[in-house]
């Protein structure tokens, strides 16, 4: 069995919660939605949105304290893919908004 130091500060709720919502942000970056054609808002695929919903419900509903953390966790997760795809969404958007008209 092989130990390793852990900084205090990394043993918490809100370090998991944040270190997850960087995943969901990096995921996307790294391509996590292209490729698939999905209705989306803004940017964000309604499948996430959906899933965002039922997370967020079961981790309000959930009586054991590991079920309420894991669902708030994936919570956080598609919070950052939320966030991302929104980013990306506005960024191409402003992209094309200065560009005149008729030219890609």
């Amino acid at each position: 069995m092989v130990y390793h130091s852990i900084a205090k500060q990394r043993v918490n709720q809100s370090y998991f919660l944040q270190w997850w919502h960087g995943k969901g942000r990096a995921d996307v970056r790294e391509g996590m939605l292209t490729g698939e054609e999905q209705l989306r808002m803004v940017g964000v695929p309604l499948v996430i949105v959906r899933r965002l919903a039922v997370w967020s419900l079961r981790s309000y509903l959930s009586f054991s304290s590991s079920r309420r953390f894991d669902s708030k966790a994936k919570v956080w997760w598609l919070a950052g893919v939320v966030k991302e795809s929104y980013w990306r969404y506005r960024t191409k958007r402003d992209e094309n908004a200065s560009r005149p008209q008729g030219v890609r």
